[in-house]
């Protein structure tokens, strides 16, 4: 008697449509993204050339086993700085796109020769050697709690390069740090603030005006105007800031109060 295989885990090499039944005409049950996981039923089929019973989420179809791979076929990483994609697996090669410094990108990890690998950024193709990249971020985009003064220097002696507004984002150099304090950039300008003065969490939320309206110093009508948004104007309302109907919004650099009803969240 035939030992039982199991299932094992394997990974698709390309775009792959399972089917219902273990041929070409019958019909597709749904269609497996490159690199994406699945399992397979190794007890299923007689043989390399038959087609296999292959379980992707809740779904199971049939599919023969060459187009899956034992092992993973991409994987997720982050440029580690500026890197210049080239179009062949050579320095010498011209540039196929710039990635900046923190990007996301997906690595082909079939496609190497030697140390170079394809790599894909916003729909490019270009190589690279895996060095330039790191599989956790690099870049991170926290937000101010309150407004924050960005340095020269890693000192609160140091001269003041920025100021991060209340509740904007900046983006965060993992990588460079001394101590707590961490490089920052906002808006183009860079400079150094201990990390506990941002949060990972972010501390608006996007919603637009309904129609003209003009937002008031304190939760009540007969408060005074402090500004007017613009009819489908975006507003940054303050998280878990609704109290009677009314919430604390951010309008082009100006706080006050809007009751939630005249705004639709983005």
């Amino acid at each position: 008697m035939k030992d039982k295989l199991g299932s094992e885990t394997y990974y698709t090499l390309d775009d792959t449509s399972i089917r219902s039944q273990k041929n070409w005409d019958s019909s597709v049950v749904t269609t497996i993204a490159r690199g994406a996981k699945v399992v397979i039923d190794l007890d299923s089929a007689q043989g390399d050339n038959d087609w296999y019973k292959v379980t992707y989420g809740a779904k199971t179809g049939y599919m023969p086993i060459k187009y899956f791979s034992v092992n993973p076929v991409i994987k997720v990483a982050y440029a580690k700085d500026i890197t210049n994609l080239r179009k062949l697996a050579s320095w010498d090669s011209t540039v196929s796109i710039e990635v900046p410094k923190g990007a996301r990108v997906v690595i082909q990890l079939q496609t190497n020769s030697g140390d170079w690998y394809k790599v894909e950024y916003n729909g490019a193709i270009g190589y690279m050697p895996l060095k330039y990249f790191s599989d956790s971020e690099v870049v991170k985009t926290y937000y101010a709690p309150n407004a924050v003064n960005l340095r020269s220097t890693a000192s609160w002696n140091s001269t003041v390069v920025t100021t991060v507004p209340l509740g904007y984002a900046a983006q965060v150099d993992i990588q460079s740090h001394q101590g707590d304090w961490y490089k920052v950039t906002f808006q183009g300008k860079t400079g150094w603030i201990p990390i506990q003065y941002l949060t990972a969490e972010r501390f608006f939320d996007s919603y637009k005006a309904d129609d003209i309206i003009n937002f008031r110093a304190e939760r009540r009508w007969d408060s005074d105007v402090v500004g007017t948004c613009a009819k489908g104007a975006t507003v940054s309302v303050v998280k878990n800031s609704n109290i009677n109907g009314w919430v604390e919004i951010m309008y082009q650099g100006t706080r006050g109060y809007i009751p939630v009803q005249y705004l639709t969240e983005i």
